[in-house]
C-alpha cells in the first residue's frame, strides 16, 4: 500500500489552490486555478466583477464551481492518485456570500462524478453572482442598522462584529 496523502484547498478572491502533502509533510504537488486566466469566459478582473450599483463587487458563483472541476483535472493530469488522499482541509481567507436555494440543498446528495459541479449545482443558488469582501453597496443599510441600535459600538457589543 502506498503512503497516504493529505489535500489542502485554499480559496481566495483570485484563485483556488490545492496543495498535497505526504505523511512527512513534504509537498508532493501544488496546482492552482486562476479565475481571470483559467476561466476567462466569466470576465473577472482580479477575481471580481464590478456591479451596476455604486460599490457593488461580485463574482459569479459558477466560477467557484468550475474552478473545483478544473483543479481536479489539473491534479489528475499531475498524476495524483485520489485514492491515497485520507484527509481534506479547506480555507477561504476572503469573505463572500453564497446563497443556496431549496433546490440546491436537494441537489447535494445526488452529485454524480461523471458530470461537472457547475452543470449539477448552478441552478441551486439564489443569486448567480455572490457579493465579495470588496462590496460596499450596502454601506447605507449598515449605517442604518448601527443607528437603530445606538451606534457602531452598541452594535458591536450586541453582535461581536463590526459592520
Amino acid at each position: 500500500m502506498q503512503a497516504p496523502l493529505c489535500l489542502g484547498l485554499d480559496l481566495s478572491t483570485q484563485q483556488l489552490k490545492a496543495s498535497i502533502i505526504d505523511e512527512h509533510e513534504n509537498l508532493i504537488i501544488e496546482k492552482a486555478v486562476h479565475f481571470d486566466s483559467d476561466l476567462p469566459h466569466h470576465g473577472t478582473e482580479n477575481g471580481a466583477i464590478p456591479g451596476d450599483r455604486e460599490g457593488e463587487m461580485t463574482c459569479p458563483v459558477v466560477v467557484w464551481l468550475e474552478s473545483v472541476d478544473v483543479l481536479m483535472e489539473k491534479l489528475q493530469a499531475g498524476g495524483v492518485d485520489f485514492g491515497r488522499i485520507i484527509a481534506i482541509s479547506g480555507a477561504a481567507q476572503q469573505h463572500g456570500s453564497v446563497y443556496w436555494n431549496e433546490e440546491g440543498v436537494a441537489l447535494l446528495p445526488k452529485l454524480d462524478s461523471s458530470q461537472t459541479l457547475a452543470d449539477q449545482l448552478e441552478r441551486g443558488f439564489s443569486l448567480p453572482r455572490a457579493p465579495l469582501w470588496q462590496d460596499s453597496s450596502t454601506t447605507a443599510e449598515c449605517r442604518a442598522l448601527e443607528e437603530a441600535v445606538g451606534g457602531p459600538q452598541a452594535l458591536s457589543d450586541r453582535t461581536g462584529s463590526r459592520l
